[in-house]
C-alpha cells in the first residue's frame, strides 16, 4: 500500500468522492482469498500478530468446551459459540485425533448451524484467518462493523487450507462465524493493530475500490 501506484489511485478516490460522500462516513473493505496478498497488504498497517490453536490438554485428542454457549481464550483472542445458532459443541481437536494441526472447531450440532465468534483484544482493521467444513458447504463471516461475506469451502474436515482475508476502512472488534455444515473449524487468526499513520494510507486505498462501484476480491 505504501508503493507510489497505490497512493496516487488513493488521492484521486479522495478527489471523486468530493461533493459525493462522506469519505469520513464510507465503509470499504476488500476481501482476500490468498495469504501472501493479503499479509503484503496488511503489513503496510503494522506488526501482524497470528494466534495458532495448540494442542488440547485432554489424552483422547481434544477438549470439549460445552455445548451451545460455550467459550476458550488464547493469546487475548477469544473463540466462542452462542447458543442463539445451534447446539453444537465447541472442540479444540488436536493432531492426535485428527491426524492435522490443532484447530477450534464447532459440531456435530442438530439443530442450528455451526458457528464460532472471533473477538480480538484490540479495534482492527485487518483480519485473517484459515478454515475448514466437514461438508463443504458455504461459510458465512459476519464482522462487527456490519460487512458480511459468503465464501464456499473445501471438503477437508479438520485441514484448513481455505483461507479468508478482509482488509476494511471501518474497524472491528468481532466477526461471526457460521456455517450450515456437520462441521466448522478454524486455525491461525492473524490480525493487525495499526500504526499511526498508516490507517490513513489503507482508507484511502479503499476508497479508490468504492469509487470503482465495487470491492476488491484477491485472489
Amino acid at each position: 500500500m505504501h508503493h507510489f501506484g497505490r497512493l496516487a489511485c488513493s488521492l484521486l478516490a479522495l478527489s471523486l468522492w468530493a461533493g459525493v460522500s462522506n469519505p469520513s462516513q464510507a465503509s470499504s473493505f476488500s476481501v482476500y482469498s490468498d495469504a501472501a496478498s493479503w499479509t503484503t497488504d496488511a503489513q503496510a498497517l503494522g506488526g501482524i500478530t497470528t494466534v495458532t490453536i495448540p494442542e488440547p490438554v485432554s489424552p483422547f485428542g481434544y477438549d470439549n468446551y460445552g455445548t451451545g454457549d460455550a467459550s476458550v481464550t488464547f493469546a487475548e483472542v477469544v473463540f466462542s459459540q452462542s447458543s442463539s445458532y445451534g447446539d453444537a459443541n465447541l472442540f479444540n481437536v488436536g493432531s492426535a485425533f485428527s491426524g492435522s494441526p490443532p484447530v477450534i472447531s464447532s459440531q456435530p450440532q442438530t439443530t442450528g448451524l455451526a458457528n464460532i465468534t472471533i473477538t480480538v483484544p484490540y479495534a482492527i482493521h485487518a483480519f485473517a484467518v484459515n478454515f475448514a467444513t466437514i461438508l463443504g458447504q458455504d461459510v458465512t463471516f459476519d464482522f462487527s462493523n456490519g460487512i458480511s461475506v459468503t465464501i464456499p469451502s473445501s471438503s477437508t474436515t479438520y485441514d484448513t487450507v481455505d483461507f479468508l482475508g478482509l482488509i476494511s476502512s471501518e474497524g472491528f472488534t468481532s466477526v461471526t462465524i457460521t456455517a450450515d455444515d456437520a462441521g466448522l473449524s478454524v486455525n491461525n487468526v492473524s490480525y493487525v493493530v495499526p500504526e499511526p499513520g498508516s490507517l490513513l494510507i489503507c482508507g484511502l486505498s479503499l476508497l479508490c475500490l468504492a469509487a470503482r462501484g465495487r470491492f476488491s476480491r484477491r485472489d
